[in-house]
């Protein structure tokens, strides 16, 4: 029977071992068997001793995204929005978690849908939709005929892309019978004083833009479809005859109705979504990636 607890004791000073302090990607740690770890533990061979004996890390530090203060954890376990920017030390999954902080007041701007008429019109229906907020009766297919075009065909010329520029209207069929791509800011800029005082908010900050938000103001904006950042082997330099730009159909335009630490809520013309809730911190690096195209009504 002394023997029986001697081996249980012997095992479980073993399990419990300490074998010393560790340093993984510059956060300090302890070498433990990592079934005891309860935070993260490397695969590395950071420790002394056998296989098991891993460095756990409990304790990752602050972070900060923007003026919001967060701490640094497996993403998994977060109960807000992480960021996927190299904010944090350690491992992939090891992420800036911002807490989400409580649901903003919403704006209220009608709901509608570009779909079926206009499968490549997400510009003009933003639009329409923060014209009706502002009481003016629009109309989606009534701006997208309105819109500057820029009728420069499509062609492929050893391997490189000739179009239209968005910056000059409209590429392609807005309707999306044929190929398509987008418009952006300065003539969607244009068609909204057709109706009502607006301003190009275009280059300026996030913080600025959502600072119309929060005083009661939707945001007409361009981001990625996919709400998140697009990755290089989606875009594609194009020659216009203005010049070369990069572009990607990845693109999207949708209007900002609310927004807090960690969401931002958009009226999503494609999925026909009112206040539909999206990850902040990925959401305004898409919309950087496409140049800050932000515009407001005034």
């Amino acid at each position: 029977m002394r023997y029986c607890l001697f081996v249980l004791l012997f095992s479980l000073l073993c399990t419990c071992q300490n074998y010393g302090p560790c340093t993984w990607d510059g956060v300090k740690g302890v070498c433990i068997d990592y079934n005891q770890c309860t935070g993260t533990s490397t695969t590395e061979d950071l420790c002394p001793g056998p296989d098991n004996i891993r460095c756990c890390v409990t304790d990752w530090g602050s972070c900060n995204f923007n003026g919001a203060s967060g701490v640094c954890m497996d993403y998994h376990h977060c109960n807000g929005t992480s960021i996927t920017a190299n904010i944090c030390p350690g491992p992939d999954q090891i992420q800036c978690c911002i807490r989400s902080g409580p649901t903003p007041k919403l704006i209220d701007v009608p709901i509608i849908c570009q779909l079926p008429e206009l499968l490549n019109g997400c510009e003009v229906t933003s639009m329409t939709m923060v014209l009706r907020w502002a009481g003016i009766n629009a109309d989606k297919m009534t701006l997208a005929s309105q819109v500057a075009k820029d009728p420069t065909p499509y062609s492929k010329v050893n391997g490189v892309v000739h179009w239209g520029n968005p910056n000059v209207g409209f590429v392609g069929d807005i309707t999306g019978h044929t190929l398509g791509y987008a418009v952006y800011h300065g003539p969607v800029l244009e068609l909204a004083k057709r109706y009502h005082g607006a301003i190009d908010l275009t280059g300026q900050s996030f913080e600025q833009v959502l600072s119309h938000v929060a005083a009661g103001s939707p945001v007409w904006v361009i981001t990625s479809f996919s709400f998140e950042p697009v990755p290089p082997s989606d875009w594609q330099t194009v020659i216009s005859p203005e010049g070369s730009y990069r572009m990607s159909f990845n693109e999207h335009s949708v209007v900002i109705t609310g927004f807090n630490n960690a969401f931002v809520w958009v009226n999503d013309p494609y999925a026909n979504i009112k206040n539909r809730q999206l990850n902040r911190a990925n959401f305004e690096i898409a919309w950087q990636q496409f140049g800050n195209q932000s515009i407001v009504l005034v």
